[in-house]
């Protein structure tokens, strides 16, 4: 399968340009705009973009100019796809400070840190913490809610979790857990696949305000140092206190996605915008072709993307599928240039 190159930084040319290279073979700029579409600088700046990062090559060509022959997906997409991660990570990260910084300032006000609120245990040290967590989950009975800022988790973090996890599922309690946008699932789908199969109820923000577990509404978890959590935690109890931080957990969760829709989430542009609609609406792929001024080539190559992008094989799953993503393809059509 032709890798979805939009999912990993590239543009959406690029992205054509090389399922076009690999199923059609070496190509010139001019040649691609002829049968995409594109204009030829768009073409040429598709095909450059792709040879920075080692999805194509150029080559002199009889036609005058390069021609340009698309390389394996093996030879380049590993690092294409560790360099967006890298950079998205970098930017989750800054954002996420910046909303822990806020959040945890509200979480003191709420909590008294500094001593003068009654209600409030320390817990020194991370050893101390998962005993505490331990005890707590064991004895919840209906509801844990938690939120976990990270935009990586620690892999011993998760397997320390997921028997606590199942446990209070299959003990019945309601498990509601909220997540950074750039952890969900990010090498751990197994075991979120495995808590949404059981009911738990998982949801993502870009900025999670701040770190905590509540247990039945009566007790909370939180870090001493959002910055270092391995220095311990404070345990409350206060009943005004906990139904405060409940209630940011709420209001955060309110604003939140759920995990499936953040998972599937696919943007379209505006040329798939109309062309998405124009399917849903039943219309031929001649009829669709003339109405946005497309190729039949361009048309079914855009549709094929989509296809690929949301993981469907046929295209009445692809009706689902833009329907349970909530696509908007209401707006007027335009006739493309």
């Amino acid at each position: 399968m032709i890798p979805v190159l939009t999912r990993w930084g590239l543009s959406a040319q690029a992205d054509l340009v090389y399922r076009t290279l690999v199923s059609q073979g070496p190509q010139t700029a001019s040649g691609l705009a002829v049968q995409l579409g594109l204009g030829v600088r768009a073409a040429r700046l598709a095909c450059e973009e792709l040879a920075a990062c080692g999805a194509v090559a150029g080559e002199s060509s009889s036609e005058g100019g390069r021609r340009w022959r698309a390389h394996s997906a093996s030879g380049f997409l590993d690092s294409v796809r560790q360099r967006h991660l890298n950079a998205a990570h970098a930017r989750a990260v800054e954002q996420q400070r910046r909303a822990s910084l806020a959040g945890y300032a509200r979480v003191r006000e709420l909590t008294g840190f500094a001593g003068e609120k009654t209600g409030l245990t320390p817990l020194h040290g991370g050893a101390a913490v998962r005993g505490r967590i331990a005890q707590l989950a064991a004895g919840e009975r209906f509801e844990h809610l938690a939120m976990a800022p990270e935009p990586i988790y620690d892999p011993a973090a998760v397997a320390a979790a997921a028997p606590l996890d199942l446990d209070l599922l299959a003990r019945g309690v309601r498990l509601r857990t909220l997540e950074h946008t750039t952890a969900a699932g990010g090498g751990f789908g197994e075991h979120t696949n495995e808590l949404a199969r059981l009911g738990a109820r998982q949801r993502v923000l870009a900025t999670v305000p701040a770190k905590m577990i509540i247990y039945d509404r009566r007790v909370a978890l939180l870090p001493m140092d959002p910055a270092n959590t391995q220095l311990g935690a404070v345990e409350v109890d206060e009943p005004v206190v906990v139904d405060a931080l409940v209630a940011m957990f709420e209001q955060a969760w309110d604003r939140a996605v759920s995990y499936g829709e953040h998972a599937g989430t696919t943007p379209l542009n505006p040329r798939e915008q109309a062309i998405m609609r124009l399917l849903l609406e039943g219309h031929t792929d001649a009829a669709m072709a003339r109405t946005l001024g497309l190729s039949a080539r361009t048309l079914q190559y855009t549709i094929r993307s989509v296809m690929d992008r949301l993981g469907v094989n046929t295209r009445f799953a692809l009706g689902h599928a833009l329907g349970r993503l909530g696509h908007d393809l209401s707006s007027p059509l335009g006739k493309e240039s």
